[in-house]
């Protein structure tokens, strides 16, 4: 689960820099996995020896811009989980630490990487924690969501991100009845069998060693160990949504 792949400094933990990305990605090859999309999952096409997803949250331009030569000079798919209103848009929905704006990808990016074998998910409309609305709210999140950007893209969406990586029974219950066919958690424990609707991933950012990704893929079963080293790198995020409660009403609209 990667997020932007900035040259300089953020306050945060979810920028990766274009040289970093890199090595994450060349570690991951070198280790012989080869990534596919969702899409190539569920064809029932055979699938290569160790295969890997590789995701990013949110479709920041930065993705198109710095990290999607890296993967194109790779081989490498991606697929990028689509915030549906905030498409050509600047991230307004998070709480942008230290003032910082990022701009999302526009539609015609988002289609050259379609074009390159990428694959689109939903995120939402707003990137609001989906646990914290009302079911018609919720419904209307996870639903006109894909309907909007299955027409903006001319493509079906069959992948879904909860924002934030927060689920319960009842969004994974709506994301099913809303025409998706797998979705995605944060740090999660994996299960066997593995719920295709609850798929827990591994958190990429600036704390995480180049070198380590591979190895987390490895084991498969997070240790209790690494499962509280992920939960404490990403849990800044916890915080974004209580921001968008006090400061961010109208996204609640």
């Amino acid at each position: 689960m990667f997020h932007k792949i900035e040259p300089g400094y953020e306050v945060g933990i979810n920028a990766l820099s274009p040289g970093r990305f890199r090595r994450h990605l060349l570690n991951i090859r070198e280790a012989g996995y080869t990534p596919v999309t969702f899409k190539k999952l569920l064809s029932g096409q055979a699938l290569p020896e160790q295969p890997c997803i590789l995701t990013f949250d949110d479709a920041y331009e930065s993705v198109f811009r710095r990290g999607f030569p890296i993967m194109q000079e790779l081989g490498f798919p991606g697929v990028v989980f689509v915030i549906a209103d905030f498409v050509g848009e600047q991230n307004t929905w998070d709480a942008n630490l230290g003032g910082l704006r990022f701009p999302h990808m526009d539609r015609q990016q988002l289609k050259e990487l379609l074009k390159s074998g990428w694959e689109a998910g939903g995120h939402g409309l707003r990137h609001i924690a989906l646990p914290y609305l009302s079911t018609a709210l919720c419904q209307t999140e996870i639903c006109e969501s894909k309907k909007r950007l299955e027409a903006l893209l001319d493509a079906e969406l069959i992948s879904f991100a909860y924002p934030f990586g927060m689920a319960s029974a009842r969004e994974t219950l709506l994301v099913r009845q809303c025409g998706y066919r797998i979705a995605c958690v944060g740090v999660g424990r994996s299960q066997h069998p593995a719920d295709p609707f609850l798929l827990p991933r591994i958190p990429v950012c600036q704390a995480t060693p180049p070198g380590k990704l591979f190895r987390y893929l490895q084991q498969g079963q997070p240790s209790p160990t690494l499962h509280r080293y992920l939960r404490a790198l990403t849990w800044g995020a916890s915080l974004t949504p209580l921001y968008q409660r006090l400061f961010k009403p109208q996204l609640f609209r």
